[in-house]
């Protein structure tokens, strides 16, 4: 778990948000998010031709637009739980070392 909050805090959206990531409702529709490939929106946004994302520069060919609750349901709730999930297996392991060290059956 430890691994996957350092993936994904070092693919925040905070890096992609108004490059390749775009808050717009109304071209999300009924759903929280949609993909759209580039030039097939009549909506005029500014999409970067290429991010820099984990040490490597990367072409955008599709962007996203997503509402907020997306967002939130998403990265936001679950980067703010993984803390705590990571705290109570940690717990877990250090339980049945200590366990493991004490019950010895022969």
């Amino acid at each position: 778990m430890r691994l996957l909050y350092v993936l994904c805090a070092t693919l925040s959206p905070d890096e992609l948000i108004d490059k390749c990531m775009f808050q717009n409702d109304s071209l999300c529709g009924t759903s929280q998010n949609k993909i759209y490939q580039l030039g097939h929106t009549q909506h005029n946004l500014w999409v970067a031709n290429s991010i820099f994302l984990a040490g490597q520069n990367r072409q955008v060919k599709k962007f996203m637009a997503y509402k907020q609750i997306w967002l939130l349901d998403n990265y936001i709730q679950p980067m703010l739980a993984l803390p705590g999930e990571i705290r109570k297996q940690q717990q877990i392991e250090n339980a049945a070392e200590q366990l493991s060290e004490v019950c010895v059956i022969s």
